[in-house]
């Protein structure tokens, strides 16, 4: 847009109008003399040679005007209006002659007031006053009002007329002026708005980049949370099966010794036994804690929920601190609300948690007093564990959720803490729809709180939506939605996680399942095809097959199908099973020293029984075929040949088929190596039924 020039100020419009107002007068006003003369000589009465000289008056002065017009403008008006004023003095004496002629002189008024304004034709009018003053001396005073009315008429007339021509340009030029101001500010408010369309396009770019080297960012996080995951999963792996080997063979050091040839066990060897034993599960413990942090973090973490009683399960864990608080001589005082509300919850979760805090209560409690207190808090349970200990800084409150976070690193040393048990604990209540908080005072204690949503009653175990969830839309949008997993074993759980990401996959037994509805208000119920008839429910029902041990087992051909660490009590309960068909037993396992360990654990059965090892699937194959074993307890993963293969080959023999296998692996089996879901039925019913669109 252009910028319109600056207007002058208003006095020099004024002298540029006249100017070339100017410039057309001077020879016009000559021709019209002339035209004049030739005219009015011709009327009677009139004096030719005063005419004359009025005549070459106007002629001569605006022959010389208009010569000086180009050098000096205002010497040039002055020399016109001479001319022009000596004429009008001579007119006036013809007026007296002849009257018609004092319409030149009218004429002479408006141009002076044209050309120099009033400070020109004021004195113009009081000089031919004078005149005609002087050339009516001796005349009526009647005979000398028409031509004085006359001149100051048209006086004032010029004047009125200068006056609003002078008022219209000043009102033009303040428009113009106001226009140009505004243009001006529209001109910078344009420049300022370019700018910002520049700033904003820089900043988009810059944002672009941004967003490309977030997404960079985080895919690279994506992948190292994934790699820290497996990682996570798979030291853990590698960490336990030594610390199984070592717990198992403790256990059967200090609770079989007979599987060793002896009946007992010195004192000496059975207290070193016992403290390889205490730090071997104290760094169990660890390891597993580190991996349900991750599996947390990874949304991998399934919820067993069940209808339980508060009141009961703080029982359970108050009879296991009880006598270790009694020992330290630190009184342990239990209130507890009667007639608490039941709580949809994880028995194994809660209980840790109410260990976790009990368990920090006792370790920095030195004396005093540690009190336990449940109650109802609005359609919540609320737990609440104080203590006499040493109590927190108010600076490191805000930090005792942290992972790996030790208020006192010494004590903490002193007392084996590792600083994650109320960063899970905390984990553990939040899947659970609930929260966890401290108060503490230095030198008065602690006392942690969390808090657990009761279950609706069972009346309104199927109201739907109108019960109302007690997991807010924040928790949703922190943990994900719900999916409620209806299954016989928590293996089917485990299976819905790993391939649900993005959901809550929370295990839920049948007699618990309107309650979980009702609470939760999940997604969808996924139960197994084995699952009985279900009465109706207001969310969508995914019918499908799951696996399960007996499942995978049935698939796979085997007997049972055992994931590790394997209890001694799991071993002696199937050698029970089967009595007198099995005698001889025969354990297949890559790993050596798992080998001997599900040996001392038949060893330690009460029965005797014949046992051997293969370190492989080739060397127990040939075993097998060298002496027919009535039970093999087979390893699913190991190198060369597995599990799967040593199966297939038992299964090609006539001799080994009629063999009887328990399965054993150290992780859940792949799902493409498992043919459970193989042509299998998928149900879906949804309350309103289906549209599709």
């Amino acid at each position: 847009m252009d910028t319109p020039a600056a207007l002058p100020p208003l006095g020099d419009m004024m002298a540029d109008l006249r100017r070339h107002l100017f410039v057309w007068l001077p020879l016009p006003t000559a021709l019209l003399a002339l035209y004049a003369y030739l005219l009015v000589s011709r009327v009677d009465g009139v004096q030719p040679a005063l005419l004359g000289w009025a005549t070459l008056a106007v002629i001569g002065t605006a022959l010389l005007a208009h010569r000086l017009a180009g050098r000096h403008l205002r010497s040039a008006i002055l020399v016109y209006l001479a001319g022009l004023a000596l004429a009008a003095t001579l007119l006036v004496w013809l007026y007296f002659s002849h009257g018609p002629l004092i319409a030149l002189i009218a004429m002479l008024l408006l141009l002076t007031m044209n050309l120099l304004g009033l400070a020109g034709a004021l004195p113009l009018a009081l000089w031919l006053t004078g005149v005609t003053l002087a050339a009516g001396q001796g005349r009526p005073a009647t005979d000398l009002l028409a031509p004085l009315g006359s001149l100051w008429l048209t006086l004032l007339v010029a004047w009125l007329s200068n006056r609003n021509l002078i008022l219209a340009l000043a009102w033009a030029w303040n428009s113009y002026d106001q226009a140009h101001a505004l243009t001006d500010q529209a001109r910078r408010h344009r420049a300022e708005l370019a700018q910002a369309l520049k700033e904003l396009d820089n900043a988009y770019y810059r944002l672009e980049r941004f967003s490309v080297q977030l997404a960079y960012a985080r895919t690279a996080a994506e992948e190292a949370k994934r790699a820290k995951q497996q990682f996570v999963a798979n030291v853990s792996h590698e960490l336990r099966t030594p610390l199984n080997i070592i717990i198992g063979f403790s256990e059967a050091i200090a609770l079989s010794p007979e599987s060793y040839g002896v009946h007992a066990v010195p004192r000496p060897f059975m207290g070193d036994v016992n403290r390889i034993y205490r730090s071997a599960q104290h760094l169990k413990n660890l390891i597993d804690d580190v991996l349900d942090l991750s599996k947390i973090d990874a949304q991998h973490l399934p919820l067993f929920l069940e209808r339980a009683e508060p009141a009961a399960l703080s029982a359970e864990v108050v009879d296991l601190i009880a006598p270790l608080a009694a020992q330290k001589g630190i009184a342990l005082h239990v209130e507890v609300e009667p007639h608490l509300p039941p709580v949809l919850l994880d028995r194994l979760r809660v209980r840790q948690v109410l260990l976790n805090l009990l368990s920090n209560a006792l370790r920095f409690t030195q004396a005093g007093s540690i009190h336990l207190r449940l109650a109802r808090v609005g359609d919540a349970v609320q737990v609440d564990v104080a203590d006499t200990g040493p109590g927190i800084p108010p600076e490191n409150r805000s930090l005792v959720f942290e992972e790996f976070y030790q208020v006192d690193a010494q004590l903490a040393k002193q007392y084996d803490g590792t600083g994650l048990g109320l960063a899970l604990s905390r984990r553990f209540v939040e899947l659970h729809g609930g929260r966890m908080w401290v108060e503490s005072e230095v030198g008065q204690g602690s006392c942690f709180s969390f808090t657990l949503p009761s279950a609706p009653p069972q009346s309104r175990g199927l109201a739907g939506p109108a019960a109302g969830p007690l997991l807010s839309s924040q928790q949703e949008a922190r943990h994900g939605p719900v999916v409620l997993a209806l299954t016989g074993e928590p293996m089917g759980a485990h299976f819905l996680k790993r391939h649900l990401q993005h959901f809550q996959v929370r295990h839920v037994q049948e007699a618990d399942l309107a309650e979980a509805v009702a609470t939760f208000l999940p997604r969808a119920v996924v139960c197994s095809d084995a699952a009985g008839g279900l009465p109706a429910l207001p969310v969508p029902l995914i019918t499908c097959p799951l696996p399960s041990t007996r499942h995978v087992a049935r698939q796979l051909g085997v007997d049972r199908y055992l994931v590790k660490p394997i209890a001694r009590e799991q071993i002696h309960a199937i050698l029970a099973d089967y009595g007198a068909d099995v005698r001889h037993v025969l354990v297949v396992d890559d790993d050596p020293q798992l080998c001997e360990l599900l040996a001392r654990m038949v060893r330690a059965a009460p029965q005797p029984y014949s046992i051997e090892t293969a370190c492989g699937g080739q060397e127990g194959l040939e075993r097998m075929r060298a002496r027919r074993p009535d039970l093999v307890l087979l390893d699913l993963l190991m190198p060369g040949i597995d599990g799967l293969e040593v199966l297939q080959a038992m299964r090609g023999d006539p001799a080994l088929q009629a063999i009887r296998v328990v399965m054993v692996t150290a992780q859940d089996l792949p799902d493409a190596d498992l043919p459970w879901a193989a042509h299998s039925e998928i149900r879906l019913s949804v309350p309103e039924g289906l549209r599709l669109s």
